[in-house]
């Protein structure tokens, strides 16, 4: 919590909307005449591996003091950087300590940095947040606000764009006078791409375009327990099921994969040598056919968590296991999402266990929920049925 104020304190002064960077405004609108006639340049700026079209008349200038800020110029012909202000800052990776794990070897993640926006702006009267959305190939965080700009002698609409990167992120502001350049904003906005090489591979894995590509569902599932909640996206032709209250399964149309979500404690979170012996143990005799567990702890996407894989031979023939377990570092509640596939040959960890990620708004477009789905039919309990029985054994 003290982290998120400290970044919603960062990116209100980044703003001005607090004592010292600017003031919030709460006087009555002012009439500021129309808008004048500014398009935007045709020549694109580039600062930090974001690419944007900038207001005409209106470059971006370094500043001297800190390589990491960036603001449009004046340009004393005209008043275009007194009725817009487009200003860039950029935060190396390396320099940040946002991650919300304590065990992560990393300062800063993508995972990480869309967490922490969504902490910081849960709570924020003064900054309303317009959109978790993906914009010019990464995800980002749209925010406004209104500020009063003394030195200027008027009230600003302000508009900022934060992007997530692979070496930090950028966070663009855009100051309107009286609020009647909206659309050319937005039209900027529109404009914004990035590096390639700058684009997360999480981002770019969760993003509507990935998920599409991996044959995954768009939108998200919301698993939930008392502490916190995960996104979950299974396979697009998946069929849900509820089995009780919390405790979820998505079935294979042909009944030979069985994903499911259940909330359990820390148990299988850093096991010894000899706990790993115990467990392979107390497995074997409740799942005949056990053999080959691989197992690993740490942090996955910002959250504790522990890997597990095994596979299992009976009379229904062979079907191997993985099951990745999730929490954050405080919560003793934690979510297991378990995939059980029937196959002969050893099978890969699914793309959908690599974006399992805390809830945290980037949903495109919301979530699905399990009590809001129409009962599943008959015959895809009964394909799963068999498959189900050995997921996963007791101990």
């Amino acid at each position: 919590m003290k982290k998120a104020l400290i970044l919603v304190t960062m990116m209100a002064c980044l703003l001005g909307v607090i004592a010292g960077c600017g003031s919030q405004s709460n006087a009555e609108p002012k009439d500021y005449g129309p808008p004048m006639d500014i398009s935007l340049n045709t020549t694109e700026t580039e600062m930090y591996g974001v690419h944007l079209l900038l207001p005409d008349n209106s470059p971006l200038e370094q500043s001297e003091s800190d390589p990491n800020y960036a603001q449009t110029v004046a340009n004393l012909d005209d008043s275009l950087t007194i009725e817009i202000v487009v200003s860039t800052s950029y935060f190396p990776g390396d320099e940040q300590s946002n991650t919300t794990n304590p065990n992560s070897e990393e300062t800063y993640t993508p995972a990480a940095i869309l967490k922490d926006w969504a902490d910081a702006y849960a709570d924020s009267d003064s900054i309303t947040v317009e959109g978790k959305t993906h914009i010019g190939g990464t995800a980002a965080l749209v925010t406004t606000s209104s500020a009063e700009r003394k030195e200027r002698g008027g009230v600003y609409d302000l508009t900022t764009v934060s992007l997530a990167m692979n070496s930090g992120y950028v966070v663009i502001s855009y100051e309107d006078r009286g609020g009647r350049y909206g659309d050319l904003i937005q039209q900027s906005i529109d404009s914004i791409w990035i590096d390639e090489e700058e684009i997360p591979d999480f981002v770019r894995a969760t993003s509507p375009e990935g998920l599409q590509a991996a044959g995954l569902m768009e939108q998200p599932w919301e698993i939930s327990c008392d502490a916190f909640s995960i996104y979950v996206n299974p396979p697009a032709d998946f069929i849900p099921l509820e089995r009780t209250e919390g405790n979820y399964e998505w079935i294979a149309p042909d009944g030979n994969t069985v994903i499911s979500a259940t909330v359990t404690d820390r148990s299988t979170f850093g096991l010894s040598e000899e706990d790993l012996e115990q467990l392979e143990q107390r497995m074997a005799l409740t799942a005949p056919g056990f053999s080959d567990l691989e197992y690993s702890s740490g942090v996955h996407n910002d959250m504790d968590a522990s890997k597990m894989k095994y596979k299992i031979e009976n009379e229904n023939g062979t079907m191997w296991v993985y099951t990745v377990t999730v929490a954050p570092e405080y919560s003793q509640e934690t979510i297991a999402v378990t995939v059980g596939s029937r196959s002969e040959d050893n099978v890969e960890l699914p793309e959908m266990m690599n974006i399992l990620r805390f809830a945290d708004g980037w949903n495109n477009g919301g979530t699905l929920n399990m009590e809001e789905i129409a009962v599943a039919p008959e015959s895809a309990e009964d394909q799963g049925q068999s498959a189900t029985q050995s997921l996963t054994p007791e101990g």
